[in-house]
């Protein structure tokens, strides 16, 4: 063997050896960017969860704050008075209550006057106030 044949050898191996370092760091740096890209990806989700979590706090707190005012005045006499009233048909003693219908009004239909004191209580008195 020549000295010239050893130097191919001997450059054919290097070539071998630096081509299997190359593959070596290829893989290497995808291995490395697939991981990075995988934080990168982690992390904007968690930004855009985030951001949510923001904005679902935010409508929280004002519903929180519509319902303490809302706590606030139902728990007035007035806020109380007002809410019975137009939750409920009910009236005051002497008032009446006017229900209004969408429906048409038919001719053919009598209505009569209910007095205003018209409980049981008021007619067993007035049985004995006459």
């Amino acid at each position: 063997m020549g000295i010239k044949e050893e130097r191919q050898k001997k450059r054919a191996q290097q070539r071998r050896m630096r081509r299997l370092w190359m593959l070596v760091a290829i893989v290497l740096v995808v291995l490395v960017g697939r991981g990075t890209w995988d934080v990168f990806k982690k992390n904007q989700r968690a930004t855009g969860s985030r951001a949510d979590q923001l904005a679902q706090l935010r409508s929280l707190q004002s519903r929180r704050d519509e319902l303490t005012a809302e706590v606030a005045r139902i728990e007035s006499p007035r806020g109380l008075e007002e809410e019975l009233r137009t939750s409920f048909p009910v009236a005051a003693l002497g008032e009446g209550v006017v229900v209004v219908s969408e429906e048409p009004i038919d001719e053919n239909v009598v209505t009569i006057p209910v007095p205003a004191k018209s409980t049981w209580w008021s007619r067993i008195k007035g049985l004995f106030l006459r």
